[in-house]
């Protein structure tokens, strides 16, 4: 199984429904034929960039891109 792809369908079980464990994540997986240890899922969400919340795993929001910083830069010193 290839490690982009179980990522993959990581990120996709997460946006579709709630899932609260890594136990609950590795049994939506199996339904689609991926095996993976806690482990590997644990890593995988870190390196996802998923949290848990109230309400299941979330993914963080991007951090900003420069130029999205310079203009928040820009706004700001016109302020002064």
């Amino acid at each position: 199984m290839n490690t982009g792809f179980r990522r993959s369908q990581i990120l996709r079980l997460i946006r579709q429904t709630p899932v609260h464990t890594q136990e609950e994540l590795a049994r939506e997986l199996a339904k689609v034929g991926i095996q993976a240890t806690q482990v590997t899922l644990s890593r995988d969400l870190k390196k996802l960039g998923l949290v848990k919340s109230p309400q299941g795993y979330v993914q963080l929001e991007a951090e900003p891109s420069a130029e999205d910083r310079e203009a928040a830069f820009a706004a700001t010193a016109t302020e002064f």
